[in-house]
């Protein structure tokens, strides 16, 4: 039976680690115009109608939907740190799992329920993490 040169895999899962966690900190947004921005500039422009427009009205409700928005996505942003872990779960469990078929025997073998069940905790994780779609508190407030 052919077994895998676990040096060299070794190697390139510490290069692949070291280049996850630098590419996560080069995907971090840079400052761009924004929600917020919006809101300042629209603000502005609702200062300088005059108060008997209507369309003073229509800006209020517009400037009311913008905050809302703002609000709800607070809460969704992406987690780097979590993504960097998913798939660093993911390659581990990869690993045990390649290590699990390539040892062969009974003992070897009741390793491959373990590496699927990280495998699907880290791409569930993952998942979650890129979508920014975390736990919100039950009572709507913010998590403390």
């Amino acid at each position: 039976m052919d077994f895998i040169d676990f040096t060299s895999i070794e190697t390139i899962a510490i290069a692949l680690i070291g280049l996850i966690g630098a590419l996560a900190k080069l995907v971090t947004p840079s400052p761009k115009k924004t929600l917020r921005d919006d809101i300042k500039a629209d603000l502005e422009i609702l200062r300088d109608l005059p108060a008997e427009s209507g369309a003073r009205t229509e800006m209020l409700d517009h400037i009311d939907a913008m905050v809302r928005r703002l609000s709800e996505e607070r809460d969704r942003r992406r987690d780097p740190v979590g993504i960097v872990f998913g798939v660093c779960v993911i390659l581990a469990a990869s690993a045990l799992g390649i290590w699990a078929v390539n040892m062969g025997g009974w003992a070897a073998w009741l390793c491959v329920p373990l590496a699927v069940g990280l495998f699907i905790f880290g791409s569930i994780g993952l998942t979650a993490d890129m979508t920014g779609s975390g736990r919100k508190p039950k009572d709507g407030g913010k998590p403390g």
